[in-house]
């Protein structure tokens, strides 16, 4: 087992038991999807296992973090600090792990609200978070997008934020402008491609 996988092991074994599962899920949902569509499977495996590592953070101590880091907190995440997860556990990921290749560091960043510009590791930790299998018994739309991801990611992820900005829109809920960055820019990657 290499280094960085060693310590992420170590660090995994202190969350709860559920997240701990979560992420394993997510692990295996994004290994698959990196060899489907030939991504570096070393990368994608570090970053899905790491991805929820801060998750387990109370609201104060995601804000702590933050600060300490420099870390940007904008006006959703003062809302919903819980968004700073991502952020927080890039640098736990950096600092802590030593994970050091910036395509995973980057998809653990963004594995929550996504963004405008996001890699093949980013955009496949973003869509495994959301398609593990406990998510999509919960979310009966999920089911849809997880086959749409068998042949087009961008397709998949597209399906994913129109669902969860309706839904959220609905309710009146924040949006993160990270996730409408991401809507845009992948609406203009396919428009280019068609």
């Amino acid at each position: 087992m290499d280094k960085v996988l060693a310590e992420l092991d170590k660090a995994l074994a202190e969350l709860p038991s559920g997240l701990r599962l979560h992420i394993y899920r997510v692990r295996d949902e994004a290994v698959s999807m990196a060899a489907r569509f030939q991504a570096d499977v070393s990368q994608v495996e570090q970053a899905s296992l790491a991805h929820d590592i801060a998750r387990a953070y109370g609201e104060e101590e995601l804000l702590t973090a933050a600060r300490e880091w420099d870390i940007p907190i904008g006006p959703v995440e003062q809302r919903i600090p819980l968004l700073l997860h991502g952020p927080v556990g890039m640098e736990i990921a950096r600092h802590r792990l030593g994970i050091r290749k910036e395509a995973v560091l980057k998809a653990i960043r963004w594995h929550s609200t996504g963004c405008q510009g996001l890699g093949l590791v980013g955009q496949i930790v973003f869509l495994a978070d959301k398609l593990e299998p406990q998510k999509v018994r919960r979310r009966p739309f999920l089911a849809r997008v997880h086959q749409l991801a068998d042949g087009d990611l961008h397709s998949a992820i597209l399906e994913f934020l129109r669902e969860e900005m309706v839904d959220r829109l609905r309710k009146g809920d924040l949006i993160h402008p990270a996730s409408l960055e991401m809507w845009n820019w992948l609406r203009m990657e396919m428009a280019k491609e068609h």
